[in-house]
């Protein structure tokens, strides 16, 4: 399984660190409801970083 960003830019099926900005800076994804779901679908890849030490994946799921 790939890890940390490489997981990340698979997810979001961006290339490098500038388009995962842009996607970012676009909000992403037009429709609340579907963005919401695919941030939450994200959760295993976070929970994994997160536990291999990630201080920003630790952050993210320490969230309430």
């Amino acid at each position: 399984m790939k890890h940390g960003f490489e997981s990340v830019q698979s997810y979001w099926n961006v290339e490098n660190m500038e388009q995962l900005r842009l996607l970012a800076a676009a909000g992403f994804m037009e429709e609340s409801k579907e963005r919401n779901k695919k941030f939450g679908d994200m959760a295993p890849i976070i929970t994994i970083a997160a536990e291999a030490g990630s201080p920003l994946a630790q952050n993210v799921c320490d969230e309430p």
